[in-house]
């Protein structure tokens, strides 16, 4: 779990970097663009959460999930900055960039909440602002168009998150079952080596024992001869 923690923290720095990048294109872009600071304002206070979550070492669901709605909206901001352009519906392809950008995170939530971010703006404006989507004019048939690619593209993308995630969890509790193991087989060693000691201890007492029995023996042995030998000696009586 180590390792994908790892991943994941190493993913939120990714997008809070790659939020920084999109912020200065907004502060960039406010000098060709026309379209005045409210950009530059709303890609200031988006870059705010990315930057926190990096600098407290975030990555739990919540914050994976947020960054990954928070993505595409840097996306939104660009469109409303380039609105009435020639290059606005260029600047479509960076809603799949960001949606994509969320597979780093190895977790199929952020990149399903950038999916439905996008899916939201697009048909919200289309209906309600469509200067800020397509141009001048709404256009039903380019929203559904978008939706299916942005679907065929999260499928891929969650299908991805959700093998990534099974296989590192499945490698680390791998390696958390060796390491038992491990230790389990060197506190059998040990104790297998106390038990041995204990053996050889008691044998020795044994035989240690053993001798000084057989000394004793022969010594009162000895002693008894002795004695008999002086009462039969001439004299004695």
């Amino acid at each position: 779990m180590d390792e994908l923690f790892a991943l994941r923290l190493h993913g939120v720095r990714v997008l809070a970097g790659l939020a920084w990048l999109a912020t200065g294109t907004v502060v960039i872009g406010a000098a060709f663009a026309g379209s005045g600071l409210v950009p530059v304002g709303l890609a200031l206070a988006l870059v705010i959460f990315p930057t926190l979550a990096a600098l407290n070492g975030a990555a739990d669901p919540l914050t994976r999930t947020v960054l990954g709605a928070t993505m595409p909206l840097f996306c939104a901001v660009l469109l409303f900055q380039w609105s009435g352009s020639a290059w606005m519906i260029d600047l479509h392809m960076t809603f799949f960039a960001a949606i994509a950008l969320s597979a780093v995170l190895a977790d199929w939530r952020p990149v399903l909440a950038g999916a439905c971010v996008t899916a939201v703006h697009h048909l919200a404006l289309n209906l309600l602002a469509p200067a800020l989507v397509f141009g001048a004019t709404g256009d039903l048939g380019r929203v559904i168009l978008h939706a299916v690619v942005v679907v065929v593209e999260t499928g891929a993308l969650v299908q991805v998150a959700v093998l990534l995630e099974t296989m590192l969890v499945t490698r680390a509790e791998a390696q958390a079952a060796a390491q038992r193991a491990e230790r389990d087989a060197r506190t059998r060693t040990d104790r297998c080596r106390s038990a041995q000691g204990c053996n050889r201890s008691g044998r020795s007492a044994a035989q240690i024992g053993g001798r000084c029995a057989q000394r004793s023996y022969c010594h009162g042995i000895s002693v008894h001869v002795r004695t008999a030998a002086d009462r039969f000696q001439p004299g004695t009586r």
